[in-house]
């Protein structure tokens, strides 16, 4: 698998604060765990913690989350890239609930490197398509049956200024592996040998 590089000129961090924002923008599909998501904003919210998730795209969950009418959840239809790039620079958490099967196990999702780059960190499911190595506390992956528990435990432990830290270093291995050029090289050897 060789990762999709990533614009970093287009995918900046940008200024993040207040309570904290949550993201997931792509596939709004149910087959892709997205509605486990409003019930990380509940939980945070039952334990008093200020926070929003904004969902961006199209797909057969979109009525659904629509309809459940949750303060701090924001649906949309989906927003061109050179928009979404602007919103991810404001936001402070990225989503990856797509479950462990074959597709996800074998895909490097783009997204991924889009909340990196934009200085996001990253919550979601443990599976081989998630997972990079040596990554830092920028990156918790979770079973699918604690997701949920344990991703609400993991927020609830952060303060603004551990969650900036965080969110520096996730732009700085952006900036050190996720780059096209970076995903250039690594084809390059890969055809050179």
């Amino acid at each position: 698998v060789i990762p999709a590089g990533v614009d970093l000129d287009l995918f900046q961090i940008g200024e993040k604060e207040g309570p904290i924002r949550m993201v997931y923008h792509g596939r709004v599909d149910v087959n892709r765990g997205i509605m486990l998501l409003p019930m990380i904003l509940a939980g945070l919210q039952s334990k008093g913690i200020e926070a929003t998730l904004h969902i961006h795209g199209s797909g057969d969950a979109v009525k659904r989350l629509k309809n459940i009418g949750m303060e701090g959840l924001e649906v949309t239809d989906a927003i061109p890239q050179n928009e979404i790039a602007q919103l991810l620079a404001t936001y402070d958490l990225g989503f990856l609930p797509m479950p462990e099967n074959k597709v996800w196990n074998l895909a490097s999702p783009l997204k991924r490197s889009e909340y990196l780059a934009s200085g996001l960190v990253v919550c979601g499911i443990d599976h081989e398509g998630h997972r990079i190595p040596k990554s830092g506390d920028w990156l918790q992956l979770y079973n699918q049956e604690e997701f949920i528990s344990r991703t609400v435990d993991w927020i609830i432990g952060l303060d603004r200024q551990l969650l900036t830290a965080f969110q520096k270093e996730s732009r700085g291995y952006a900036e050190e592996n996720l780059s096209w050029s970076h995903s250039v090289d690594v084809l390059e050897s890969m055809i050179l040998s």
